[in-house]
């Protein structure tokens, strides 16, 4: 496999199979996780989502799945719910017979406004990753404004279960531009099922109704060109609205081994393999996805990775 592809998506995807459309129960969605982490596609498998309510029901199904580490991505409302998941995962490490290894790795919190996101960060637990949820609303800029020079990150909603939950290109573009200007990492969530843009359904019910959803790789493209190289608001929008089902991909992104190619209509760009894994680091750090077989099998459909 292409070196510089692999560098875009690796552990791109955060597996949050508890959460709408698929909404699985705790133990089918940890079943899925682990089943995931065995397989050959698992370098592209960041961290298992979960709210923080679930958390001891986790520890009690942990030991009866075949999974020796688990990475969490906490979903939380306040610090109360912090230290307290904290404190459950001290007790059981200091168990005789402790389960599997559970880390609480990063902190998602649910939307919250500029004041509350400036009293929150101060209080954090270090060595940690916390995305503070922003609506991609007129006062977005505000929030990341907060969080410029601080360690935390935040997390934009990409999609939903309606056709309004989706932004269009323009909005995903601003934030983008918004992130990178201000040097703040970001984190991606819902709609992000599909490699490329495109008209998908929106539940997996046959009834389902459908919207136009926007693609990670697109997402991930983007991202990693607006951190390396500072394009403007239309040129992200452009690599956005890449779609390989009606460009032509080749002509529009190319993957060599040690560079990504983009061919925009004012010149030929390009991104090393040391700025795509930096832009990945440092900047667009995953995506949350209820599956973690559809982005694997697109990619899979497209040729990008070999079965």
């Amino acid at each position: 496999m292409l070196a510089s592809l692999k560098t875009l998506v690796s552990a791109i995807v955060d597996y949050a199979g508890l959460f709408p459309p698929a909404k699985l129960d705790l133990r089918s969605s940890m079943q899925r996780y682990a089943q995931s982490a065995a397989t050959p596609d698992r370098w592209m498998l960041s961290r298992f989502v979960l709210p923080a309510a679930h958390l001891e029901e986790l520890y009690a199904i942990v030991p009866e799945l075949p999974l020796s580490q688990w990475s969490l991505s906490l979903v939380v409302k306040n610090l109360e719910e912090v230290e307290q998941a904290f404190a459950l995962q001290t007790d059981r490490l200091t168990l005789k017979n402790a389960p599997p290894s559970v880390k609480i790795a990063a902190l998602e919190f649910t939307p919250r406004s500029p004041s509350e996101i400036s009293a929150l960060i101060n209080q954090l637990p270090p060595d940690l990753d916390a995305f503070f949820e922003i609506p991609l609303d007129s006062s977005f800029t505000d929030s990341i404004a907060v969080l410029q020079g601080t360690a935390a990150s935040v997390k934009v909603r990409t999609g939903g279960l309606t056709e309004a939950a989706f932004p269009i290109s323009k909005q995903l573009a601003e934030w983008i531009c918004a992130c990178a200007q201000a040097n703040v990492p970001f984190k991606a969530t819902a709609g992000l099922h599909h490699p490329f843009p495109g008209t998908y359904r929106l539940t997996y019910e046959p009834d389902s109704p459908t919207a136009r959803m926007h693609g990670f790789m697109n997402v991930a493209v983007a991202a990693a060109f607006a951190y390396s190289q500072a394009i403007d608001q239309e040129e992200i929008i452009q690599l956005l609205e890449i779609n390989s089902f009606s460009d032509a991909l080749s002509d529009a992104l190319q993957f060599e081994n040690d560079t990504l190619i983009w061919n925009n209509d004012r010149e030929k760009r390009q991104l090393d393999l040391s700025e795509i894994q930096k832009s990945r680091q440092r900047f667009f750090r995953s995506f949350g996805s209820c599956s973690f077989q559809e982005p694997v099998d697109d990619l899979k459909k497209l040729n990008l990775i070999i079965p």
